[in-house]
C-alpha cells in the first residue's frame, strides 16, 4: 500500500482493509496471505489480523484446502 492518506481524519487500518477487499476483488481465483503482503506491500502479521477480522464480519473467506482468500458474501 504505497498511497498515503490525504486527510488527517483517516482511518490507517480502514485504509488498509479497503486496499485488502480491493485487491481481493480483483482476483476470483483468491490469495494467499504472502501474495497480499508483497502486493500490498504490508506486514504479515498486520495482514493477518486484518484478514481475521474481515472474515468474522463475513466480508471475506479461506478456503481451507488452498488457504487463499476472496470475497465472502458480507460484501
Amino acid at each position: 500500500m504505497t498511497k498515503k492518506a490525504t486527510s488527517r481524519y483517516a482511518i490507517n487500518s480502514i485504509l488498509r482493509a479497503n486496499a485488502i477487499l480491493r485487491t481481493l476483488a480483483a482476483e476470483t481465483a483468491g490469495l494467499r496471505i504472502g501474495d497480499l503482503t508483497k502486493q500490498l506491500g504490508l506486514d504479515r502479521t498486520t495482514v493477518f489480523r486484518l484478514l481475521a477480522t474481515l472474515e468474522e464480519c463475513g466480508f471475506v473467506e479461506r478456503n481451507a484446502d488452498t488457504k487463499a482468500y476472496k470475497l465472502g458474501v458480507g460484501v
